[in-house]
């Protein structure tokens, strides 16, 4: 008897995760970090018929700080997205200034809204470059916004870029609003290694991936209290010196053209 398509072509598929290197945009003092995890399938015979439709998820979070008229508060957001949207420009223009506006719009001024939309917009960009999208089986961003006491100053976005982007950013045509800088190195592997591990003690959740914790879950902390799974942070800290909550810095990597 003939086997059936799926018989004939089902490999067992490995997927493994790749991690891309955040950027950091800023705009009349608000500040967006952004960063992406994909999950690729290395196994490329799966017939098309029956691979599984990839997945995008968006992970935001608000962070405010206090003020005299309004207490601090962190709020995180899951939205999850087609995945197609990510290669039709105009619909995913669309779509991330509505996610941006429902994340922010009561927080942050307009302006500067519409300018970290672009600048989440080019970062989800660069993703789709780099990554092998016919392999994806899953998208993960996870951002991160800032939002100070009052916005201050005037709405111009610089972003941090990691080296490798850099030059291609940096020269472009099409960003003539937007000033790049070099990304910020990442903390020293001593620094990393003398982080402590704690238990947690009342349920909470990780803002780097936004997943819960419970009682009794072994955790990695900051110098600033912060609680992270360890694996988030360890890969966090591998692009940034920097808590992602707070802004807290560890020690920076030296280079070798330092000493």
């Amino acid at each position: 008897m003939r086997p059936s398509p799926l018989t004939a072509a089902s490999p067992v598929e490995d997927v493994v995760p790749v991690d891309l290197a955040p950027w950091i945009a800023v705009s009349g003092g608000v500040e967006l970090r952004v960063m992406a995890r994909a999950h690729v399938r290395l196994d490329h015979l799966v017939p098309e018929p029956i691979a599984p439709a990839p997945r995008l998820i968006v992970r935001f979070c608000r962070r405010t700080f206090p003020s005299p008229e309004h207490p601090g508060e962190f709020v995180g957001l899951v939205i999850h997205q087609p995945f197609h949207l990510l290669m039709q420009q105009q619909a995913w223009e669309r779509e991330t200034q509505v996610m941006l506006v429902r994340v922010a719009a009561n927080y942050v001024r307009r302006a500067d809204l519409d300018l970290l939309a672009e600048a989440f917009r080019d970062y989800t960009s660069s993703a789709v470059r780099r990554l092998p999208m016919m392999s994806v089986v899953l998208m993960e961003i996870y951002s991160i916004i800032f939002v100070p006491f009052a916005s201050s100053g005037v709405s111009r976005l610089q972003i941090w870029l990691p080296p490798e982007e850099f030059a291609l950013f940096s020269h472009s045509e099409d960003h003539n609003n937007a000033h790049f800088e070099r990304g910020s190195r990442p903390a020293s592997a001593a620094a990393v290694e003398g982080l402590k591990m704690v238990v947690v003690e009342e349920p909470d959740s990780c803002s780097i991936c936004l997943e819960d914790f419970g009682t009794a879950t072994p955790v990695l902390t900051m110098p600033c209290s912060h609680l992270f799974h360890a694996a988030c942070l360890k890969k966090w800290l591998e692009q940034s010196y920097s808590c992602p909550l707070c802004r807290f810095s560890l020690p920076q990597e030296q280079r070798l053209n330092d000493l």
